[in-house]
Parts: C-alpha cells; structure tokens; sequence
C-alpha cells in the first residue's frame, strides 16, 4: 500500500515528455482522476506507455500511477510551461469498485508547492510542482476524523484543516484517545514556521497536550481502559485532531474536578513550570520568584506552583485584565510591564538583595534586566525567546549569577513520571487550576497560531475546540 501521504512531481514545462521520477515508493498501482481539472493542453502518462495529450478544456482524466522503479513513479500529468495550476486540488475513484489485491486506495491531491527550476527534456526550463497525495477512505468501515494536516513549513496558512482524515489505530502501548480540547502553544508556531530545532516529517498534524476519554487501546496497556478521563504530555499522531493517538507512559488521569479544556491546558504550561521552578531553579521555601510575562498558560502555572511550594512571587502582566488573574492566581504582587518604570518599581519592591530566581517568558527583550534584578547567586530561567539579545557578561559576575535554559523535552521518563505525581498532588488539593483563556474551534486554528503569538496581553491558556 502507498504511504500515508507522498510526493508526486509534475514536471511545468513547454511540451510533453515520457517520465520523470517523485517521491513515490509503493509497489501498487494508484487508480485516481483529477476533480478539478488541469489547464489547458494537459497530458496524461499510463505507466510505461507514451504520453496521451488531452483534448482542450477537459483537463487530466482517469489513469493510473504507475512506479518505474523503487524511489520513483512515472509522471502523473503534464502541464505547459506558462499554465498557472490551482492551489488545490481533488482526487477521487476512478470507478465505484474497491481496490484489488495489492493496489492502492484512491488519493486526494491536496496541496502544491513550486520546487527549484530544472530542465525538460529538451533543454528548455521547467519548474517542478510539488503535490502531495494523501489517500481517501474507501466504503471499508475505517473511520475518518476532522485534523488540521501541515504539508510545508510556514506561516499559520499553511496549517490545512480536512475533514477526512483516517482515524489512527494504537499499536502496543498506546492508547487512542477521544480528543474533546487540545492546548495551543508558542512551541506550536515556532514548529510550524520550521524555524525550532526539532522538525517533524511533513506532512503531520502539530499539538501535544489534549484532553479527552480512552477510546481504544492498544496491546500491553494496563493503566488505561475505555471510557476514561485523561490529559496527555504529548501525541503521537498529533492533537489538532478529533482522536489523536499516544503512548500510554505520556498520559495520565484527569480529575472529574477539572473539565477537558483545564485538563488540555496541563501538559507544556505546568509540566514546563514544574520543571523549571524545581528541577532547573531548585528552588526553597522562602527564596522570591519573579515570573515575567505571567498572565499565559505557563506563567499562570508558574505562580500557582511556586505559591504551593512556599516562595514569595511576584510577576508581570501587559494588561489590568491580566494583572488581576496573576494577583488571583498565587502573586503577592503584579506589575506592568508595559510601564516605563516598572523595573523600578520591582527593585523598590525586593530591596537590595535581589530576586532569587527569575521565570523569563521572553529573553530576547527581557533578559538584560533580569540579570540587574538577581540577588546574589540567583538564577534566570529562559523558559521562552524569541531572538537574540545583546548583553553585558560582566552582569553575572559580581553576583555570580545563572541564565538556565528549560526544553521540557530533554526530560527523562522518570523525571515525567515525577512531575506528574506532584502535579496530581496539586489537583487532588486544588492549587492546580487552569485558567482558560481564548477558545477556538479546530477550523479557526490558523487564527489561533495568528493570536498566540501577536495578541496584545495573554491572559490564561489558549485552547482548541474539537466539537
């Protein structure tokens, strides 16, 4: 059978010619036609057989796809040099009957991106178009979900929602989940844009932390059975999605106390949080905390933890909205930091000894000042940047100061598993509590990236709506 997804090439140029190669590497025959048709003067290539031109108007029709050899198919359809091809495009069956032994199910061609421009078989100069082909579920009983699919990087359009996307089964230790909320997060965008160190294979689904009920389970999975409520750290198949797959070491039981939006708004804020206060700042009872950038999905959880471990906290917030659910949520006290002075306003607070440990949401404008707010020996924590940022080495000397990055990944299984419990600790006695903010249905997703990163003032955790 055909991958999930795959590349056709369709070679641009100004005639036709016998093959070319993709990215293709099944075995089987691909029966499909093209919905929306071609340009004008198309050709269409029958595996080994010469190319058949096409009459004007009437685009690509049936065929088959046909691989030469293994890491390359024949060519799909021709299109003349100048001819502009729509941004989309549909496949569908050829005929009403299923596909036979060993071939492929039918396929929708979903996206085209241009690729560097090559030669034709002439000499003349030819653009490649990129498609990539992903199979539609044929009448067999597979179930299809609404997933929001990415199938290049960039900006928040390239983020495709699709109606029909094939459930994904789980395999030995995993779990299928019913997603009912999925966590948006700045990661999120930075993933999506291609611009963080860690790519995922296109096409893929983004988002980790969902909430839901146990659909299925796969083979070797005792902790969970169907029908129960739970959060997860991370996905397997991606949470931006009606049902999204997960191993079962990533998941955990949710409270019937909090609901399935708190429950998606748990994974990257408070694991991330957890992780830095406690294991990157070891933090003490009694030592003061400064989360700056406070009114999000982290800092929020920032101040509800340090609270609960008994340090003195103070954040800042962009907006009074947000300044009241920062006071609400564990700070001793908030500022502005849209205020020209509020810098100020913080060294008055603390005195001269300084902040102990400082939770940093954006390094790249803030990080020169943290270092001047530092007791001595005490600890910026860059949980979030955005760019670089030029300072003074010198400031980390005299107090012999820390800057300490935080990547919740780099987290072992046990340290997971060791979040998790004092986590679940906190929900049991009730200092954990999510606060939700903006709320969109998985259509609106690309709004959502839009938002999280240029909205003036966060305030509480952005989350996605699957039904």
């Amino acid at each position: 059978m055909m991958r999930p997804e795959q590349e056709l090439v369709v070679k641009n140029c100004s005639r036709p010619f016998r093959s070319c190669t993709s990215s293709a590497t099944s075995s089987s025959t691909l029966p499909f036609r093209l919905r929306s048709a071609l340009p004008r003067h198309c050709a269409f290539h029958r595996g080994n057989s010469a190319l058949r031109s096409m009459p004007r108007g009437t685009g690509v029709g049936p065929g088959t796809l046909a691989p030469a050899s293994p890491g390359g198919s024949h060519l799909a359809g021709v299109v003349p040099r100048k001819a502009k091809l729509p941004r989309r495009y549909q496949l569908a069956r050829v005929s009403g009957r299923r596909p036979g032994r060993g071939e492929a199910e039918p396929a929708r061609l979903t996206t085209a991106r241009p690729a560097p421009f090559c030669c034709g078989p002439g000499g003349e100069p030819s653009q490649n178009l990129f498609l990539t082909v992903q199979p539609i579920t044929m009448a067999t009983g597979q179930k299809l979900m609404r997933a929001i699919r990415v199938f290049e990087f960039g900006g928040p359009e390239v983020l495709k929602f699709q109606s029909d996307v094939a459930v994904p089964v789980p395999k030995d230790h995993q779990v299928l989940i019913k997603v009912h909320a999925c966590g948006v997060n700045p990661v999120d965008t930075y993933i999506r844009s291609g611009a963080y160190s860690r790519k995922p294979p296109l096409p893929y689904t983004p988002g980790s932390d969902v909430a839901g009920v146990i659909e299925a389970v796969g083979d070797h999975v005792s902790a969970f059975k169907k029908g129960d409520r739970v959060f997860s750290t991370g996905t397997i198949s991606g949470g931006y999605a009606e049902f999204a797959v997960a191993a079962d070491h990533t998941v955990y039981t949710l409270p019937e106390k909090l609901d399935f939006k708190q429950g998606a708004a748990i994974g990257v804020p408070y694991f991330t949080a957890y992780r830095a206060l406690l294991h990157s700042a070891r933090v003490k009872a009694g030592e003061s905390v400064l989360v700056h950038g406070a009114s999000g999905g982290v800092g929020l959880a920032a101040c509800q933890i340090a609270r609960a471990y008994g340090l003195k906290v103070l954040g800042t917030a962009g907006t009074q909205e947000g300044q009241n659910i920062v006071l609400q949520n564990g700070a001793h006290e908030v500022f502005n930091h849209r205020e020209v002075n509020y810098i100020d306003k913080i060294k008055k607070s603390v005195g001269e000894k300084g902040i102990d440990v400082i939770i940093e949401m954006l390094a790249n404008i803030n990080l020169s000042n943290d270092l001047n707010l530092l007791s001595y020996g005490g600890r910026v924590i860059v949980v979030g940047s955005r760019g670089p940022i030029e300072i003074n080495p010198r400031d980390t000397m005299v107090k012999e100061t820390s800057v300490i990055g935080v990547a919740l990944y780099s987290s072992t299984k046990e340290e997971f598993r060791q979040f998790a419990a004092a986590l679940q600790a906190g929900m049991e006695v009730g200092w954990l509590r999510p606060v939700i903010g903006p709320q969109y249905p998985l259509e609106k997703v690309a709004q959502a990236h839009e938002d999280i990163i240029h909205s003036s003032g966060a305030t509480g955790k952005m989350v996605l709506l699957t039904s």
